[in-house]
C-alpha cells in the first residue's frame, strides 16, 4: 500500500505535469481574490460577495444562450467577459443599496434569483453543458492555457487593492476622519466596487462561481477573528487561501472530486490550522 507521503508527492506531480494550466489558475487566484474580499470584509459586506459571482455567471449564461451574440461553436471572450462584468455590477449594486436592516434578506434574494437565472439559461444555452456545467461545478482540471491567462489579469486589481490598502482601510474604518483628512469616501468606494467586479469577472469566467466565492469570502470569514491588524488578516488570508489550493488540488487529483469543491472545503481546515499560529 502506497504511503500518504509519497501518493501526496505524486498527485502533486501528475498536477504539474498534466494539469499544469489548472494548478496555476488555482494559485494565482488563491494569491489574488483574498485581498479583495478582505477589504469587503472590512466594510461589513462581505456577504456581497456571495451575490456577486452567482449573478456575474448568470449575465455570462444569459450572453451565451442569446444566439445573435456569438457563435454557438465558439463563444466571444469579449462578450462573455462584458455580460459577466455587467452582472457582477448590477449583483453587487443590487445586493448592498438599501436599509442595512434588510440586508442580508437582499443579498440572499439576488443569490437565489441570480441561481434560478444560471439554471434557465443554462438549459437554453446550446453550449450550456459543454462551457458551462463545469465550471458551475468548479471542475477546473480541464482548464486551458487561456483560462490561466484570464486568471493572470487578477494581479492587476490585487496590485490596485495593495498599492490602495492604507486609504481604503481608513475610510472603511474611520470614514468621517477620512472625509476630515481629506480623502473621497466616495471615491474610495466607486474604487473599490470597481476592483471588486473586475476580480469577480475575472474569476467567474475562469473558475465559475463556487470557486469565486469561496477564495473572496472564507479565507476573510477564517482569519478575520485573531488578525491583530488590517495588513496581517490581509496576509493570513492569502496564506490561507493557498494552503487550500495547493492541498485541494491533491485532494482533488487523490479523491477524484472537482478542484474548487476540494478547494472551497480545504479553505475551513487551512484556516483552523492558520488560528494554531500567532
Amino acid at each position: 500500500m502506497m504511503d500518504w507521503p509519497e501518493a501526496l508527492l505524486d498527485a502533486q506531480l501528475l498536477l504539474w505535469r498534466e494539469f499544469l494550466p489548472a494548478w496555476c489558475a488555482a494559485l494565482t487566484a488563491a494569491l489574488t481574490l483574498p485581498l479583495i474580499g478582505t477589504q469587503m470584509a472590512f466594510r461589513g459586506q462581505a456577504l456581497v460577495t456571495l451575490a456577486m459571482p452567482q449573478a456575474s455567471f448568470a449575465a455570462m449564461a444569459i450572453a451565451l444562450a442569446l444566439p445573435w451574440l456569438g457563435s454557438a461553436d465558439e463563444p466571444s471572450v469579449a462578450v462573455t467577459l462584458g455580460a459577466a462584468f455587467v452582472g457582477a455590477l448590477l449583483g453587487g449594486l443590487a445586493a448592498s443599496r438599501g436599509a442595512p436592516a434588510l440586508s442580508a434578506l437582499r443579498m440572499g434574494a439576488v443569490f437565489v434569483l441570480a441561481w434560478a437565472t444560471t439554471e434557465v439559461a443554462r438549459t437554453l444555452s446550446p453550449v450550456g453543458e459543454t462551457q458551462l456545467e463545469p465550471l458551475l461545478h468548479g471542475e477546473l482540471l480541464g482548464a486551458t492555457r487561456e483560462t490561466a491567462g484570464i486568471v493572470t489579469l487578477l494581479l492587476l486589481p490585487a496590485f490596485l487593492v495593495l498599492l490602495q490598502q492604507r486609504r481604503l482601510v481608513f475610510c472603511a474604518a474611520f470614514p468621517d476622519a477620512a472625509q476630515a483628512a481629506g480623502y473621497s469616501v466616495a471615491n474610495a468606494n466607486r474604487l473599490l466596487a470597481l476592483l471588486v467586479a473586475a476580480a469577480v469577472t475575472l474569476g467567474t469566467v475562469a473558475l465559475g462561481p463556487l470557486v469565486t466565492t469561496a477564495f473572496l469570502l472564507l479565507p476573510a470569514a477564517q482569519t478575520a477573528r485573531r488578525a491583530p491588524s488590517a495588513r496581517a488578516m490581509l496576509l493570513r488570508s492569502v496564506v490561507c487561501a493557498v494552503l487550500a489550493a495547493l492541498t485541494g488540488s491533491v485532494l482533488s487529483v487523490l479523491a477524484d472530486i472537482p478542484l474548487g469543491a476540494a478547494i472551497a472545503v480545504v479553505c475551513v481546515p487551512a484556516g483552523l490550522a492558520l488560528r494554531l499560529f500567532r
